[in-house]
């Protein structure tokens, strides 16, 4: 129970909050693989039906902990392996426990032809986690598995799953703020390369990208050496 309470401050459930809004347009009616699921967060955000699931941890704890909030779900501890992949759609893996894999075993999830959304630590980040319970953290550094990604605020998100636009599946950093003068509907601008679907993420207040230091002067229906970038229109509500 207590760590579980680490992470309800107000910034780490926004976080929360977008992760799962992404996630539940792709993992009901599918068979999901919780990689490394721990104490159930996966299903804490999203009611996902137990025949549909399956997580996988090497910690008997955490699975303990999983089963007394959900005894319907099925899990084995264990570290991931190829053969956890036989009949899943989706393999998740949020908030960082991916980040202990080799990156050869890595690769083999993401080459494997199933559907994957997988959040690493960002290199130089350590969770509240290990600095509460002085445990020894040796993730492997993001860089030494050599995947495209996107930044979302301590964490690397790689990912194949597409909206029906064909653009990458990320969320959305709950931090962004808007510019003055900008529209709510303006929260963030998504740029789609017209070869590929690349997706790329923009912070509308800096004018500049999560993954380059160049100035990059936003405006709607603006080009920019091919890339076309559209208004990513968000729901804020009425009020």
């Amino acid at each position: 129970a207590q760590y579980d309470g680490l992470h309800k401050d107000e910034d780490s459930m926004k976080e929360d909050m977008a992760v799962a809004n992404v996630l539940k347009e792709f993992l009901f009616g599918r068979k999901v693989l919780d990689v490394g699921c721990g104490t159930g967060l996966l299903l804490e955000l999203l009611p996902l039906p137990e025949e549909d699931y399956l997580g996988i941890d090497p910690s008997a704890g955490m699975l303990e902990r999983l089963h007394q909030k959900f005894p319907q779900h099925c899990t084995k501890q264990k570290c991931f392996g190829e053969e956890d992949l036989k009949g899943v759609d989706v393999a998740v893996s949020i908030f960082g426990p991916v980040s202990y894999m080799p990156p050869e075993v890595v690769f083999k999830l993401v080459s494997s032809g199933v559907n994957y959304f997988l959040m690493f630590y960002k290199d130089g980040y350590r969770p509240v986690t290990y600095e509460m319970t002085n445990v020894d953290f040796q993730p492997y550094p993001f860089q030494s598995y050599n995947l495209p990604r996107q930044d979302f605020g301590n964490f690397a998100i790689v990912t194949n799953l597409r909206f029906q636009d064909g653009c990458l599946a990320f969320p959305i950093t709950p931090s962004v703020e808007l510019e003055d003068g900008a529209s709510p509907g303006m929260k963030m601008v998504r740029a789609k390369t017209e070869p590929g679907g690349v997706l790329k993420l923009y912070d509308l207040q800096k004018y500049k990208s999560f993954h380059s230091e160049d100035d990059l002067p936003i405006h709607k229906g603006a080009s920019l050496g091919g890339t076309v970038l559209t208004i990513l229109n968000a729901y804020l509500g009425s009020g």
